[in-house]
């Protein structure tokens, strides 16, 4: 649907989607979207929008605004440029996604040792008790090892889970 715009005093005083169903003394005024003569001797007139030639690597268009330019109006938008970020901000960006990724470790390690756990426990109630083991003590104190130091390894976004032998 087209826009419209009314100018009086060379200024925009209203904008609809569509022409207003009645508007002053017309009644079913929006029939008159086909006269644009008409519409111009009484100042409405359908609004143009303007994309300008912009540079899409380091431009973008933003801000649209109703400009009222030698009796036209149209909908324009600002160029605006895209500056790049500076070696620190992408290096403070880095810093805080290795922080956050780092946690997510963590978390993943923290859940890991609980959910093993039990294989201790039951390791040293085994022992306590004279039965026979299940598990190997030294695989499972080592794999728990493996598991702690998950954080000493270099890359968060790439990570070697330890596996219990």
């Amino acid at each position: 649907m087209p826009i419209f715009a009314f100018v009086e005093n060379n200024e925009i005083k209203e904008l609809t989607d569509g022409l207003p169903k009645n508007w002053r003394t017309y009644s079913n005024f929006s029939s008159l979207e086909n006269e644009p003569e008409l519409l111009a001797s009484i100042g409405w007139q359908q609004v143009e929008k303007i994309d300008p030639p912009y540079n899409l690597e380091n431009q973008r268009l933003d801000n649209y605004k109703y400009i009222l330019r030698n009796g036209v109006v149209t909908f324009e938008p600002e160029i605006i440029d895209i500056i790049p970020p500076t070696p620190e901000e992408i290096a403070e960006s880095i810093r805080i996604q290795n922080e956050e990724q780092w946690r997510n470790i963590r978390l993943q390690r923290d859940q890991k040792m609980r959910d093993f756990e039990w294989r201790i426990m039951r390791n040293q109630r085994q022992t306590f008790l004279g039965l026979p083991t299940t598990d190997n003590m030294i695989d499972l104190q080592t794999y728990m090892q493996a598991l702690a130091d998950i954080t000493l390894q270099p890359d968060p976004f790439n990570i070697t889970w330890p596996i219990l032998n």
